[in-house]
Protein backbone atom coordinates (compact mmCIF):
# COMPACT_ATOMS: atom_id res chain seq x y z
CA UNK A 1 0.00 0.00 0.00
CA UNK A 2 1.63 3.09 -1.08
CA UNK A 3 1.62 6.65 1.05
CA UNK A 4 -1.40 8.03 -1.32
CA UNK A 5 -3.66 4.55 -0.25
CA UNK A 6 -2.96 4.92 3.73
CA UNK A 7 -3.80 8.69 3.13
CA UNK A 8 -7.15 7.76 1.76
CA UNK A 9 -8.04 5.33 4.03
CA UNK A 10 -7.48 7.67 7.04
CA UNK A 11 -9.46 10.33 5.71
CA UNK A 12 -11.51 9.95 2.99
CA UNK A 13 -11.76 13.17 0.54
CA UNK A 14 -14.52 14.05 -0.90
CA UNK A 15 -14.60 16.43 -4.25
CA UNK A 16 -15.88 20.05 -3.99
CA UNK A 17 -15.91 23.38 -5.71
CA UNK A 18 -17.05 25.74 -3.49
CA UNK A 19 -15.35 29.25 -3.59
CA UNK A 20 -13.58 29.99 -0.12
CA UNK A 21 -11.52 32.87 1.55
CA UNK A 22 -8.41 31.99 3.32
CA UNK A 23 -7.14 34.82 5.96
CA UNK A 24 -3.32 34.36 7.70
CA UNK A 25 -4.32 34.88 10.85
CA UNK A 26 -2.94 38.31 12.42
CA UNK A 27 -2.84 39.62 8.82
CA UNK A 28 -5.86 41.52 6.48
CA UNK A 29 -5.46 40.04 3.08
CA UNK A 30 -7.37 37.49 1.65
CA UNK A 31 -6.94 34.83 -0.76
CA UNK A 32 -9.84 33.58 -2.64
CA UNK A 33 -9.50 30.42 -3.18
CA UNK A 34 -11.95 26.78 -4.87
CA UNK A 35 -11.53 24.00 -2.52
CA UNK A 36 -11.38 21.16 -4.65
CA UNK A 37 -11.65 18.38 -2.07
CA UNK A 38 -12.36 17.95 1.54
CA UNK A 39 -11.77 15.23 3.84
CA UNK A 40 -12.20 15.35 8.01
CA UNK A 41 -8.45 16.57 8.44
CA UNK A 42 -8.16 18.76 5.32
CA UNK A 43 -8.41 20.59 2.45
CA UNK A 44 -6.96 21.37 -0.96
CA UNK A 45 -7.52 24.85 -2.30
CA UNK A 46 -6.62 26.53 -5.85
CA UNK A 47 -5.52 29.97 -5.60
CA UNK A 48 -8.19 32.13 -7.94
CA UNK A 49 -7.06 35.60 -6.69
CA UNK A 50 -4.21 36.46 -3.42
CA UNK A 51 -2.11 39.61 -3.24
CA UNK A 52 -0.18 37.43 -0.93
CA UNK A 53 1.95 34.16 -1.45
CA UNK A 54 0.96 31.58 1.21
CA UNK A 55 3.55 29.66 3.30
CA UNK A 56 3.60 26.66 4.88
CA UNK A 57 3.26 26.38 8.72
CA UNK A 58 0.95 29.53 8.75
CA UNK A 59 -2.21 28.94 10.29
CA UNK A 60 -5.38 30.98 8.13
CA UNK A 61 -9.37 31.08 8.68
CA UNK A 62 -11.09 29.64 6.29
CA UNK A 63 -14.32 30.63 5.48
CA UNK A 64 -16.99 28.49 3.31
CA UNK A 65 -20.02 29.83 1.89
CA UNK A 66 -22.01 26.87 1.16
CA UNK A 67 -24.31 27.96 -0.96
CA UNK A 68 -26.91 25.00 -1.53
CA UNK A 69 -27.31 24.48 2.36
CA UNK A 70 -27.73 28.83 2.71
CA UNK A 71 -24.76 28.19 5.56
CA UNK A 72 -21.53 29.47 6.15
CA UNK A 73 -19.00 27.90 7.81
CA UNK A 74 -15.32 29.27 9.91
CA UNK A 75 -12.76 27.06 10.18
CA UNK A 76 -9.15 26.75 11.38
CA UNK A 77 -6.34 24.84 9.22
CA UNK A 78 -2.42 25.22 9.01
CA UNK A 79 -0.53 25.66 5.76
CA UNK A 80 1.29 22.16 5.08
CA UNK A 81 2.34 22.13 1.59
CA UNK A 82 2.11 24.86 -1.73
CA UNK A 83 2.56 23.81 -4.88
CA UNK A 84 1.86 26.52 -7.73
CA UNK A 85 -1.76 27.52 -7.50
CA UNK A 86 -2.15 24.25 -5.30
CA UNK A 87 -3.05 24.51 -1.26
CA UNK A 88 -3.18 21.87 0.89
CA UNK A 89 -4.45 22.36 4.37
CA UNK A 90 -5.00 20.66 7.54
CA UNK A 91 -7.89 21.50 9.78
CA UNK A 92 -6.60 22.60 13.55
CA UNK A 93 -9.03 22.35 16.38
CA UNK A 94 -10.21 25.69 17.84
CA UNK A 95 -8.72 24.29 21.41
CA UNK A 96 -5.67 24.32 19.90
CA UNK A 97 -5.45 27.41 17.91
CA UNK A 98 -4.54 30.22 20.65
CA UNK A 99 -1.57 27.87 21.63
CA UNK A 100 -0.56 27.68 18.21
CA UNK A 101 -0.71 30.92 17.59
CA UNK A 102 1.01 32.25 20.52
CA UNK A 103 4.25 29.74 19.07
CA UNK A 104 4.54 31.97 16.30
CA UNK A 105 6.35 34.51 15.49
CA UNK A 106 5.32 37.90 15.24
CA UNK A 107 4.45 38.86 11.56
Amino acid sequence: MDAKQISELVAKRYPTRETARLQVFGRTEVMVVRMSNLSATGAFFEMISAVITPKVGQLVSVTVALREMNKTHVLSAEIVWVKGNGIGVIFVKQRDLLQRLSQQPKI
